[in-house]
């Protein structure tokens, strides 16, 4: 991840040279950008097999602590609001903690967005997962790629409900309920 995000910024550096509106600026442009994604999802992984965070800390530090690594400059302002209480059982939180990551990732590589909430929740036997953006929304025809699925997948296995689509005024809504026993 270092060594593609040091190879963005000398992308970026190059574009930064070029002339403005050429075909080799918008390459440049393009190859930071890429260079970009692709250290971003090299982070993404390598956090998904590190499951120690949030058994070590619990599902509200593990994803504080993963929002203030994602930085680039597109990247939306992201609010967490840990509204989850005590710690919940484990397969609970770490899967919550895998659908929040994959749904940031969404957000920064898809939305669009200036903003972004994640909320999760704890009430009435269950975990309320709530990730909410001002991006562009869904494409129409909406078609659930692998990242989707594999979010669907991991609540569902849980005993869970998960939906994905507009959020009110704009952007997209994700939300998941997961049981929890008392």
């Amino acid at each position: 991840a270092p060594l593609l995000a040091g190879a963005g910024l000398t992308a970026e550096a190059l574009r930064k040279g070029m002339a403005p509106d050429t075909a080799d600026e918008r390459d440049a442009e393009r190859l930071a950008a890429r260079l970009r994604n692709a250290a971003s999802e090299i982070r993404r992984l390598a956090h998904d097999l590190q499951p120690a965070a949030v058994s070590d800390r619990g599902l509200g530090a593990a994803l504080s602590d993963y929002i203030t690594t994602l930085d680039a400059p597109e990247m939306p302002r992201i609010r967490l609001r840990v509204e989850a209480g005590e710690r919940l059982p484990a397969v609970v939180e770490q899967a919550a903690y895998l659908v929040v990551l994959e749904a940031l990732n969404n957000v920064v590589r898809h939305a669009h967005a200036e903003h972004c909430e994640v909320t999760p929740t704890r009430a009435s036997g269950e975990l309320l997962l709530r990730v909410v953006d001002d991006g562009v929304g869904l494409t129409q025809p909406y078609v659930s790629g692998i990242g989707i699925t594999s979010m669907r997948s991991r609540i569902q296995a849980l005993g869970g409900v998960f939906d994905l689509g507009p959020a009110p005024g704009g952007g997209t809504l994700l939300q998941a309920r997961i049981p929890v026993e008392p």
